[in-house]
């Protein structure tokens, strides 16, 4: 080999044929998952994903004379590096846009109150609680950790992947009802943001304690949160506006994928929340794009699930190789051997679903308490999620992802227990993966009994707030069966489209009203300016 062409670094090809590699396996594994047992896509797809990874290193490393184009790993790993920023600061967002865009805005403000609390207060409460275990274990066997490092520990691995949930759910619904399908997906959406700036904050406070106070906290909060939510808003509707004067299939498709692409750039550069500016995009395109602007909503759907589709894939092909690459054990400094962290990792498992479960026990039980309070009757939302079967669903329902995995390799290496910290958290996304996904509808269906779809009697009733719940974004039941007089036939209608959903105001009533306001204020500043100067005169 000549020596300008042993680079330290990776060369595009190596990387383009290892991804092209990587992803055939994938689909022949797919593939055949449709043709044999048939599990969920999001599951055969993250287990495609680790096998293949698996299945190339073991050949790199059996056979390393064959030189199989693509299988370069020694190059190839270089890549590795830049996996956390390529999921937090550019995947993350495309995927939770997608996932955004399925959501209903009217059932999501109907059931704000219990998605916020699932979303905050359980992802803060499950960070406390994984990170008091882990704390305990390791003082136990004589490894401590500081409590800071297990706080950033449970942060890592309090997110949910809503992708993999989402997958589940959207291949058998008539596993859960809509509104309890929809409370899941809705918190595993937003705890994600969450989780990202718990993340920050703590990986900060642990490198430059001096520096990190409760005004640093405060500030980083409100910077990622309120600027993430104007971003999301202001490029949403700018890209709403923009589609709402073209019909062009092609030309909206890319409006929403640019979209996308400013607010990672957006957000990144002024440092808010990536994931709550588009989530908020999301919303907003997802709903009243689709509705009201673009010519066609289902090649909309269609091309950003493809779009998820394949960047899942992507991402959980390189978590596979990365994790089994970096796979290594920390030194221990009792008596017990390196085993003794297999018993930590194997303890923490079910522990992780504890404190999962007592996250979300105790918020829902103080919105309970909070509504006895008022003396208001409790929100059907709220009814449907307080007993203790669908708590069990909401526990066993919260899975791991490559969003854990990227949080946990963008720990710097200056930080003691970033590899104790990775393998944990690999093994818990493992187990949500394998366990979790694969014996996801057998926990389910026996935790909740199988519920009855309603059929409309023959006159159709108006609608109501529960009825909402149960319709699309877009206001229309899809199909409703209706029986006939004779009770044999059947027909589909659709209900009229939702008057609770109405479209943006224009660009110019926008400009109109601004400016409006503005006159107003500077109005009711005259007066105040004349009486102040004719007190003035009076005075001398």
């Amino acid at each position: 080999m000549k020596p300008e062409e042993d680079l330290l670094g990776p060369q595009p090809n190596d990387f383009v044929d290892a991804l092209s590699i990587l992803l055939l396996s994938i689909l022949v594994l797919r593939w055949l998952n449709k043709r044999t047992v048939n599990i969920p896509d999001s599951i055969a797809l993250s287990l495609s994903a680790v096998i293949s990874s698996l299945a190339a290193i073991i050949v790199n490393r059996l056979f390393p004379h064959i030189s199989i184009p693509g299988l370069n790993l020694d190059r190839f790993q270089h890549f590795t590096v830049s996996f956390p920023s390529f999921v937090l600061d550019s995947a993350l967002g495309f995927l939770l846009f997608a996932d955004a865009a399925e959501l209903d805005i009217i059932s999501l403000r109907r059931t704000v109150e219990i998605i916020f609390s699932l979303a905050v207060f359980t992802t803060l409460l499950a960070s406390i609680f994984n990170a008091m275990f882990l704390h305990i274990l390791l003082t136990a066997t004589g490894n401590p950790l500081p409590f800071a490092h297990c706080f950033l520990f449970g942060a890592i691995i309090s997110p949910t992947d809503p992708i993999a949930v989402n997958g589940i759910l959207k291949s058998n619904k008539t596993l859960l009802p809509k509104l309890q399908r929809f409370i899941i997906n809705g918190e595993a959406l937003f705890n994600d943001a969450v989780a990202v700036v718990l993340f920050t904050g703590l990986r900060r406070w642990i490198r430059s304690p001096h520096e990190v106070g409760m005004r640093y906290m405060i500030d980083m909060v409100v910077r990622e949160v309120v600027l993430g939510i104007v971003i999301g808003f202001l490029f949403g509707y700018l890209a709403y506006y923009l589609m709402q004067n073209i019909k062009d299939k092609i030309l909206e498709a890319n409006v929403t994928i640019v979209l996308v692409l400013m607010i990672n750039m957006t957000a990144k550069y002024l440092g808010a929340s990536i994931p709550l500016a588009s989530v908020v995009a999301g919303l907003i395109i997802g709903n009243y794009g689709t509705t009201f602007a673009m010519s066609s909503s289902k090649s909309f759907h269609l091309l950003w699930q493809l779009i998820s589709d394949n960047l899942n894939s992507i991402l959980y092909l390189l978590m596979g190789f990365i994790s089994i690459v970096l796979v290594t054990l920390p030194e221990t400094q009792g008596n017990f051997g390196a085993s003794i962290y297999y018993g930590i990792f194997l303890a923490m498992i079910p522990l992780s679903l504890l404190a999962r479960f007592l996250s979300i026990f105790i918020p829902l039980q103080w919105l309970k308490w909070l509504y006895i309070a008022r003396g208001q009757r409790l929100h059907p939302a709220l009814r449907n999620a307080i007993p203790f079967r669908f708590i069990a669903v909401l526990t066993w329902s919260g899975m791991k992802g490559t969003i854990s995995v990227a949080l946990a390799l963008s720990l710097s290496e200056d930080i003691q227990s970033r590899n104790l910290i990775f393998q944990l958290c690999y093994l818990l996304v493992c187990f949500s993966t394998v366990v979790q996904g694969l014996f996801y509808e057998p926990v389910i269906r026996w935790l909740t009994p199988s519920f009855v779809s309603v059929t409309v009697p023959q006159v159709m009733k108006t609608t109501t707030d529960e009825d909402s719940l149960w319709s699309t974004k877009s206001g229309y039941i899809p199909q409703v069966i209706v029986e006939s007089t004779n009770g044999h036939k059947k027909k589909n209608i659709r209900r009229e489209k939702s008057q609770q959903l109405e479209p943006l105001p224009s660009l110019s009533d926008v400009i109109r009203s601004v400016g409006l306001v503005a006159v107003a204020l500077q109005e009711n500043q005259r007066p105040a300016d004349k009486d102040s100067k004719t007190k003035q005169g009076i005075d001398k």
